[in-house]
């Protein structure tokens, strides 16, 4: 109805705004009238699970995925919630589902880039946020993910000191020097990079070097 089509995009709107809970609640009305609404369901889980109400995102964007499994979008969302909730398997597979259906979608990208890395495969993980900066070069989160592998990953084969500069330095632009997480990554690419006249950049020594998004 017009009703459904103007709520979806009114809280869809708000969320692209970071209003997200705003957004929870013109969703809710959605499935009120139209309880087997997908998009309704599936903007819903990723509005909770934005809100870190991980448990019941995980229904809302099952449930969306069971009316319609062709949401790349959805996929990708349930793919972040499986990872949060420990599941790190059901995640790569619906993250790698999303990106059949979309292989453009650089949010999935960087999404298996974090499973990746959380599975410990990090030249995977660097290869799937490399893609997600060819297809948004402002992703400022996958830029200073791939910078923290980089510069700090356990083994010296992964590590590249100039490559994690140029992506934090990046990350750092993009920001306008405003995330401490940034800052911090980049300390750590300058210092495996041996330019350690650059390492301080502002960041309390004392705190880790190398952050995670």
């Amino acid at each position: 109805t017009d009703n459904v089509i103007a709520e979806l995009n009114l809280g869809q709107a708000l969320f692209k705004l970071g209003r997200t809970v705003e957004s929870i609640g013109h969703f809710e009305r959605i499935l009120q009238i139209e309880p087997n609404e997908p998009m309704a369901h599936g903007s819903l889980g990723a509005a909770l699970l934005k809100t870190g109400q991980t448990s019941v995102a995980l229904v809302h964007l099952q449930k969306s995925l069971e009316i319609d499994p062709k949401q790349a979008s959805v996929h990708s969302s349930l793919g972040v919630a499986l990872l949060q909730t420990g599941q790190a398997e059901e995640s790569l597979a619906h993250l790698q589902a999303a990106l059949k259906i979309d292989p453009e979608n650089g949010e999935a990208h960087y999404n298996l880039g974090n499973t990746f890395l959380q599975m410990r495969r990090a030249q995977e993980a660097l290869a799937e946020y490399e893609r997600a900066v060819q297809i948004n070069p402002d992703d400022t989160e996958a830029l200073n993910n791939m910078a923290w592998v980089l510069a700090t990953w356990p083994d010296a084969l992964i590590r590249d000191g100039n490559k994690a500069v140029a992506a934090a330095e990046r990350a750092d632009f993009l920001t306008n020097g405003r995330s401490p997480i940034i800052s911090a990554t980049l300390a750590a690419a300058y210092a495996e990079a041996g330019r350690f006249a650059d390492e301080g950049c502002g960041v309390d020594p004392a705190q880790p070097r190398g952050h995670f998004v």
